[in-house]
């Protein structure tokens, strides 16, 4: 779901592709607009036929999965790097940004979901050029790698509605591995880390795994890098194991990278403590309109793009799913990197 703001055609990069030696950046002309939808890409594919491929072994295992568009479509263009880069690499950003970073299942899709019931906020939930670039097997250089995340960023930002003040990029979770390559690329922009409780969300990524589990195996090259062990052990590892440190990673990462712009919110007392963190970040308390809408919102399940299910707490229940090794070992390679984020001041000017 959105809205128009006007009819004026702005240009939101949603690929990067690489064929014939080179890379090309693929760009949507759409018209200036909100996005309602819990994911960026539920409002791509509702106006434009936008989806990720047909699932098969292969897609599935992949880290960051493969869009299905035409390129025969009016609404797409294809540009080169360099055309891009020259674009938006230097371009003056319209509004502030605001970075969403997660450990995952915690409540960070609910946070857009809320700050977009006001036109204050331009919010894009997981963009998917931002996973292209990010994606480890993407082949691009350091150097390459830099500027596309600025440009990326910035004609996200170019297309915001005029009305807006803040965009909002949620990302998602495992692209908190590049956090630091992102705040130090944006050392304006404030950022938000949500946790929750590792048994949770183990519980919740064995139910339904995300892309960075399955890829386990497929990506266990790169894995075994950033978790400083052998590829082997990933590759023959139990999943639980696999989680829980990859979880205690993200965690890890966001608590070696705070600064006076970061901020951490616990899934158990996020509505609590949103507000309190979006004034002290940005300086914004909403109106008793948006108070409204936001308290309708928080009553909803936040990936509900019809808005229909009501929210219901199920930590207890996933909780109790786990056996005794599994909450061992959320404590041992999880809870262990989270407590460090629970004992520093939410707050710090």
């Amino acid at each position: 779901m959105s809205t128009v703001e006007t009819n004026q055609k702005v240009n939101m990069p949603i690929d990067l592709q690489y064929k014939d030696g080179q890379f090309y950046i693929v760009i949507l002309k759409t018209a200036r607009r909100y996005y309602f939808d819990p994911f960026f890409l539920d409002s791509l594919k509702a106006l434009y036929n936008i989806s990720l491929k047909k699932e098969t072994e292969e897609e599935n295992n992949k880290l960051v999965k493969s869009l299905d568009y035409s390129t025969s479509n009016h609404a797409i263009e294809t540009w080169t790097i360099e055309k891009f880069t020259d674009e938006y690499s230097t371009s003056v950003p319209q509004n502030k940004l605001l970075f969403v970073f997660h450990i995952s299942r915690c409540g960070s899709t609910l946070i857009s979901q809320i700050l977009s019931d006001s036109k204050k906020f331009f919010v894009i939930s997981e963009p998917p050029i931002i996973n292209k670039i990010l994606d480890p097997k993407s082949g691009l250089s350091k150097q390459i790698f830099s500027k596309l995340l600025i440009a990326s960023m910035n004609c996200i930002n170019s297309s915001a509605p005029e009305k807006s003040k803040d965009t909002v990029i949620k990302f998602r979770s495992w692209n908190t591995i590049y956090l630091k390559e992102i705040t130090e690329l944006f050392p304006t922009a404030p950022w938000i880390f949500v946790h929750r409780k590792g048994s949770e969300v183990l519980a919740s990524t064995l139910q339904k795994p995300p892309g960075w589990l399955r890829s386990q195996k497929t990506y266990a090259e790169f894995y075994s890098k950033i978790l400083t062990l052998e590829t082997p052990y990933i590759i023959e590892c139990g999943r639980e194991e696999f989680v829980t440190r990859l979880l205690g990673y993200f965690c890890k990462l966001a608590y070696s990278n705070q600064s006076e712009k970061s901020y951490f919110l616990d899934y158990r007392n996020l509505i609590d403590n949103l507000f309190d963190t979006l004034k002290y970040a940005i300086d914004y308390e909403p109106n008793d309109k948006e108070k409204e809408k936001m308290n309708e919102t928080i009553g909803i399940y936040s990936k509900d793009p019809n808005k229909k299910i009501k929210f219901t707490n199920d930590s207890e229940l996933k909780n109790s799913s786990l056996s005794i090794l599994q909450l061992n070992l959320t404590e041992q390679f999880t809870e262990s990197e989270r407590y460090k984020l629970l004992n520093r001041a939410d707050y710090e000017n």
